[in-house]
């Protein structure tokens, strides 16, 4: 019989005599393996002897040495594959990949940093910060916001932000339903108003006032009502001012049929008159002319009933909650639709089984959800407040709040918290990094030395080793500095660099 012996996986050596832990680079890279730079890496790969796995690509440096390695923004794997680094979860030398504030995308070997909307800066190594010049008129704005100084859009009370549709600026009159021929107002509250040449309750539904009724037309001048509206005309033969001064000449009679007279007026007499001044219509109706002829026609939001030939209302039969009534608008696809709505000074559910309060509140009458008392009135919340630059209306507690990561006062202004400076490559022991153009390492107070290394007591005698590329040193009464001579500009402590 025989027997054999080896080295347990991560060991190396003489098996038959000891093996031993296999931590350095030269034991653990073997061929076809070998090391370049100080790395372990395929090697021989330009001459075909060996393929790179997948991913990685094959580098030819001087000499005719090749190795497999990943390209920028990738990092091998224990089977020699590449695989993208994720800079956006794992920063960069500690930090994070983009600048304050920005949003950060990774990208098959790289990644990108953008502003988010609305907020300008460099978003690789500064601040995002809201863009202070948004807008210079309100055309820049959405829809109902205005542009206000420093060129901010905002959404002036009584509109208010909608947070669960977008942040849109909506009017009140969204949720504030009028009648037919009325318009609603936008104020706070809102109303309703008959449209010019209606009347009538706004809520309800308004009719066309017939102004020919009140004679509003000159002497002799006919009156011919219009929706709306009404115009005045001088009969056949006659000239003149129909509206005022009134007509002058010899009358001739104006036809002899209807098909002779303008728009829907009727020969009567000889004259084109308006069919309507001679036939009275019922409740909730109203006199039109069609082909020459009187027609009685319920009024808007009314309907013909089909047993007693009466005009009743569309909400007739409709049950609405307690404190609301039924509304006809007229935006539904037919023309006229119904709705529920709640009286003027209430707020809340109007339909069947809800109630409308009234619009008033207090601690002892509070408002129903998800509306919140703001000045003794319900109101949505959110609704007519107006944040600073760089806030937002937090709905959950009705109250302005910075964005995320911002500080100020959210009434007025908020902007990114003063984050620390960043130099690269980073400070030494005993020093620290300040603004500047470009950032620079700086020894504590009390200490020199080189900052990007390591700063200790100070020193009264001159190094020059201690300085950078080019650099001189200087001594003066208490201590020693690097500087760049004459000629030369750059970081002391790093490299001098010969102007141009």
């Amino acid at each position: 019989g025989s027997y054999d012996c080896s080295c347990p996986k991560g060991y190396d050596g003489n098996p038959f005599q000891s093996c031993d832990l296999c931590d350095s680079i030269e034991c653990r890279c073997q061929p076809p393996y070998r090391i370049v730079g100080g790395a372990c890496l395929l090697a021989d790969c330009a001459g075909g002897k060996q393929t790179c796995p997948a991913g990685a690509e094959c580098i030819t440096v001087t000499g005719g040495v090749s190795y497999c390695a990943c390209p920028a923004g990738y990092r091998a794997k224990p089977d020699g594959s590449c695989e993208d680094v994720n800079e956006c979860q794992e920063g960069i030398n500690g930090q994070s990949a983009c600048g304050f504030g920005a949003d950060c995308y990774n990208r098959p070997g790289r990644f990108d940093c953008q502003c988010p909307a609305n907020f300008t800066g460099d978003p690789y190594k500064g601040v995002c910060a809201p863009s202070q010049v948004r807008c210079v008129s309100d055309t820049e704005c959405d829809t109902n916001e205005r542009c206000v100084q420093p060129g901010e859009c905002i959404c002036p009370p009584p509109y208010y932000t909608d947070t669960e549709d977008g942040n849109k600026c909506k009017s009140p009159c969204e949720r504030h339903a009028c009648g037919v021929n009325s318009k609603c107002t936008p104020s706070d509250p809102p109303k309703c108003m008959c449209e010019p040449g209606h009347t009538g309750n706004p809520s309800v539904g308004c009719s066309d006032i017939d102004e020919c009724r009140d004679n509003p037309c000159g002497p002799g001048a006919l009156c011919i009502n219009e929706n709306g509206g009404f115009k005045c005309h001088c009969p056949n033969g006659q000239q003149g001012d129909a509206y005022q001064e009134g007509c002058r000449g010899e009358a001739r009679s104006e036809c002899q049929a209807d098909d002779e007279c303008d728009g829907q007026l009727a020969c009567i007499q000889g004259g084109c008159v308006n069919p309507c001044q001679a036939l009275p219509c019922g409740a909730n109706a109203y006199c039109e002319p069609e082909e020459h002829a009187a027609w009685c026609r319920c009024l808007p939001g009314f309907k013909e009933d089909s047993q007693t030939g009466a005009c009743i209302s569309l909400c007739h039969d409709i049950l609405c909650g307690e404190n609301a009534q039924c509304v006809v608008s007229s935006t539904g696809p037919t023309g006229t639709s119904t709705t529920c709505a709640c009286l003027d000074g209430y707020n809340g559910n109007p339909f069947p089984g809800g109630s409308c309060l009234p619009d008033v509140c207090s601690a002892s009458l509070p408002c129903q959800d998800p509306q919140v008392c703001v000045s003794g009135r319900c109101k949505e919340r959110c609704e007519g407040i107006t944040c600073g630059v760089g806030a937002r209306c937090d709905k959950a507690t009705n109250q302005c709040v910075c964005l995320p990561y911002f500080i100020g006062k959210a009434d007025l202004l908020c902007v990114p918290p003063v984050i620390p400076p960043i130099c690269q490559p980073p400070c030494g022991r005993n020093s620290h990094c300040e603004y500047g153009q470009p950032n620079r390492c700086v020894c504590n107070p009390g200490t020199s030395g080189n900052p990007y290394e390591s700063c200790g007591a100070q020193e009264k005698t001159c190094d020059a080793t201690k300085c950078g590329v080019n650099a001189e040193c200087r001594q003066g009464v208490n201590r020693v500095d690097c500087v760049c001579p004459v000629g030369y500009q750059g970081n002391p402590y790093v490299a001098c660099e010969g102007l141009v």
